[in-house]
Order: structure tokens, then C-alpha cells, then sequence
């Protein structure tokens, strides 16, 4: 490939994108992207599933974990936004919009 051609491919990166929750901690998932969060970042979408599953895993240990109970109302607010998350590519145009 020449260099030319290589400037003509594009650099697409990765987002975990989180949902805002409002005041009485419900998950709107119903918001347009650009108002969600973006998380972390990656260079690939491998990598990004890669974390989204391991940090669902993670809240899925939280979620089950016997010493929570006191905090257990956090842990399922964590849960419910953690079901929520996506991985968006940065050029997605959903991203835009508001």
C-alpha cells in the first residue's frame, strides 16, 4: 500500500459510553449518546468489549457479594447503568447529536 493510500483510511477509535442517571437514579438510556459519558477509551472495539465484560463481571461480583448488603442499593444503581453501556466508535454520528 502507499503512503497516500494509507492517509485515506480512517481512524476510527473506540468509546465505553455510560448513560446518565437522573436524580431518583434511574438509567436514561433514552438520551441521545452525546449526553451519555464517555468512559474510557481504545483503540479498538475488541479492546472495548474486552472492558465492558470485564467490568461487568466485576459489578456482577459486587452485585452477589454477600459483604454489600450495606451498600447494596449503590451496588444495583452501579448495576443498572453498567447493563447500559456501549461501545461506540468516536466516529459514530450518534455522538453529535443532543
Amino acid at each position: 500500500m502507499k503512503l497516500r493510500h494509507a492517509a485515506a483510511l480512517p481512524l476510527v477509535g473506540w468509546y465505553l459510553m455510560t448513560p446518565p442517571m437522573d436524580a431518583q437514579h434511574n438509567v436514561r438510556s433514552d438520551l441521545p449518546l452525546g449526553q451519555w459519558a464517555i468512559t474510557l477509551s481504545f483503540d479498538s472495539a475488541k479492546e472495548c468489549e474486552a472492558e465492558r465484560s470485564r467490568e461487568f463481571d466485576h459489578s456482577l461480583k459486587d452485585l452477589t457479594d454477600p459483604a454489600n448488603m450495606s451498600t447494596d442499593q449503590l451496588i444495583r444503581d452501579g448495576w443498572k447503568v453498567e447493563l447500559q453501556r456501549k461501545c461506540v466508535a468516536t466516529d459514530d454520528p450518534r455522538l453529535k447529536g443532543n
